[in-house]
């Protein structure tokens, strides 16, 4: 059982937000050693809150506002004066004509925001990497399809591959090569695949050099009815006396006398248009791994270069929709640069400086980023990202490269020092003046060395319970083998 709030807002996306509560049954089979199959059968209720300003993919607009039920005929002078007062009117009153009506209705519009999916996913994985982290030989490879089946809300599938392989050239001079691809589109009564369930593409495992989630299809700004206040006295000279009726409180749409339509006005949260992804996705990675001089301990060290290719299309995109296209080699975005990953104390720390090789127009470029993650065994539960636009303002230049520099240097010198210092929290904190003396008092008061000296009785007598069994253990029988096992295990 889970239940997700997500708002996508924060991560580069369109805003929206989706609430899904729901449970899956996982199992997986091995058919090999090294291979293996995996099958999950779940249900999901996800509730999605677009809002006033949702994106036209999603609700198309404009269209009128829940709590305004009344318009006014504007008699606004282009000098800024009036030409007489400004009647409100009952929104019952408004013609038909008055409204603009969308050209595409959005997803909600034909689908509703509540939908109750039951999903069936089977998977098939194999590994022969010769490390869980930082491998340098072998490869590893997924392939996964997710169907909603026939009656949910929702009828569509998403068929995905990822892949990598690592070839060793001489030494510690490794090539990786890294790709997935992902495709997903609706059937039965679903035209599309929901556009919560897209693919995106930018950022770390990605292509590196742009922001995260944002490459590929952009999505249309909402367009909004006006809603003002009426002037509803004048002066002989056509200057408001009153507004909003006498208690100041009456506000409607507003209509345009000469067009007879309600204005409205595009609304864009931020200078550029939010990503929306795509329904299919193409990536990529050529890395060559070598061994960075002056660290003797490489085994928790990587550094590559590496050359990213990438982008996210949309087989169905909207007639207005920006930066939108189907899937064309002529679209997919390229970098270069310089990575450095380190198995630190509080997990996997990534750094890498990147150079766009072709970036688009609505695209946006990171070429320092900054990852610190720390895995459980199940999820990665913190990711801090730090991103800084390289421009020609100086003051960027100059913490760019103060950042690039201890990107590469903090886990050079911290490695080749042989200490972690201060990148080991822990470490740092014991060895401070204040932990030393806590430590001194807890070791001299009595509990402590009456605890410490049967700590050391008891670990001496299983020293020698051991090296009596490994001595005897070749006339053993097989239940005085038993009896004795079980003798050390209590």
């Amino acid at each position: 059982m889970f239940f997700r709030s997500t708002d996508l807002a924060e991560v580069n996306v369109a805003s929206y937000t989706t609430d899904t509560l729901g449970g899956a049954i996982n199992f997986g089979y091995p058919i090999k050693e090294t291979a293996r199959l995996g099958f999950s059968f779940g249900v999901s209720n996800t509730e999605i809150t677009a809002g006033r300003f949702a994106v036209q993919e999603i609700t198309a607009s404009p269209r009128l506002l829940a709590g305004v039920d009344s318009f006014y005929e504007s008699t606004r002078l282009p000098d800024g004066t009036y030409a007489g007062p400004e009647l409100i009117l009952p929104i019952a009153d408004l013609p038909d004509s008055a409204l603009t009506i969308p050209t595409e209705p959005g997803f909600l519009d034909e689908n509703g925001n509540e939908f109750l999916n039951w999903t069936v996913t089977t998977s098939w994985s194999s590994s022969t990497l010769n490390r869980g982290q930082l491998a340098t030989r072998g490869a590893a490879q997924s392939v996964a399809l997710e169907l909603s089946v026939p009656g949910s809300d929702l009828e569509f599938y998403k068929l995905t591959y990822r892949g990598e392989i690592f070839f060793p050239i001489r030494n510690e001079w490794v090539l990786h090569f890294r790709g997935e691809l992902g495709y997903g589109d609706g059937y039965g009564n679903t035209t599309e695949l929901p556009f919560y369930e897209h693919f995106f593409a930018g950022g770390f495992g990605s292509v590196r050099g742009y922001e995260v989630n944002t490459l590929g299809p952009r999505s249309t700004p909402p367009s909004i009815y006006t809603v003002d206040q009426p002037a509803t006295a004048i002066d002989e000279n056509g200057r408001p006396t009153e507004v909003g009726g006498p208690d100041g409180r009456q506000f409607g749409y507003l209509l345009d006398p000469e067009t007879g339509r309600l204005q409205f006005e595009t609304f864009q949260q931020r200078r550029r248009a939010q990503a929306f992804g795509g329904n299919a996705l193409v990536e990529g990675s050529a890395e060559l791994l070598f061994p960075l001089p002056f660290v003797k301990d490489r085994s928790r060290l990587r550094s590559a270069l590496f050359f990213d290719i990438g982008n996210v299309f949309n087989t169905q995109c909207g007639a207005a929709q920006r930066n939108c296209f189907d899937i064309d080699a002529a679209e997919l975005r390229y970098s270069v640069g310089l990575g450095v990953t380190w198995l630190s104390g509080f997990g996997p720390l990534t750094f890498s400086l990147a150079k766009p090789l072709n970036a688009g127009e609505d695209d946006r470029e990171e070429v320092f980023q900054f990852t610190l993650a720390r895995h459980s065994d199940r999820i990665a539960f913190f990711t801090l990202t730090i991103c800084i636009q390289y421009r020609s303002n100086p003051v960027n230049r100059l913490i760019f490269k103060v950042l690039a520099a201890a990107a590469i240097a903090l886990p050079t010198v911290a490695f080749a020092q042989g200490k972690i210092a201060v990148v080991n929290l822990q470490e740092a904190i014991l060895q401070s003046d204040q932990a030393q003396q806590r430590l001194t008092e807890v070791r001299s008061q009595e509990d402590y060395r009456a605890d410490k000296e049967e700590f050391d009785r008891l670990q001496e007598e299983l020293e020698d319970l051991v090296k009596d069994f490994q001595k005897d253990a070749a006339v053993m029988s097989q239940e005085q083998q038993l009896a004795a096992r079980k003798r050390l295990a209590s």
